[in-house]
């Protein structure tokens, strides 16, 4: 099952070194399970020193940087837009819209993310699209290429 925190989501930490504290999400990698917070779990980069591209002058970046480092998603909790506690998110579905709610307080945060992009009517002509240009492609799957099979462009 997919994690329900979103970047932009406020939350708090429940665990490692800076537990208790809070951040907003700048980021959420979902195929490592990992996000980072604004703020919290700073790491030191030891950076050479390089060129800046485009620069009128020739300045250096580099030394000791530091930056946001990667959080389990289990080790944070949503807060709750209430009371601001940690709280557990749940989707609820009105009117056929998909809505994220809190449940400690059942407050709605904001919709869900599958329906922001394709509401339902154009979900369905998507899907007529995907299978007119599935029935076109024919034995090319879609790829069209040199005579190696390679492929050189990608036809949606």
């Amino acid at each position: 099952m997919g994690a329900r925190i979103k970047s932009g989501d406020e939350v708090i930490l429940i665990g490692g070194k800076d537990r208790g504290k809070r951040g907003k999400v700048l980021r959420v990698e979902r195929d490592k399970d990992r996000l980072y917070v604004e703020g919290l779990n700073m790491i030191k980069r030891h950076q050479r020193p390089q060129q800046v591209a485009g620069a009128q002058r020739p300045e250096q970046v580099g030394g000791v940087i530091e930056k946001e480092g990667p959080i389990h998603i289990s080790n944070v909790a949503v807060a709750d837009p209430k009371d601001g506690k940690p709280t557990r998110i749940g989707v609820e579905v009105e009117d056929g819209k998909r809505f994220r709610v809190a449940k400690r307080s059942a407050r709605v945060r904001r919709r869900a993310a599958r329906d922001d992009h394709w509401p339902a009517a154009e979900r369905s002509a998507r899907a007529e699209i995907d299978r007119a240009v599935q029935g076109a492609r024919g034995d090319a799957g879609g790829r069209r290429g040199d005579a190696s099979g390679r492929a050189l462009v990608r036809v949606p």
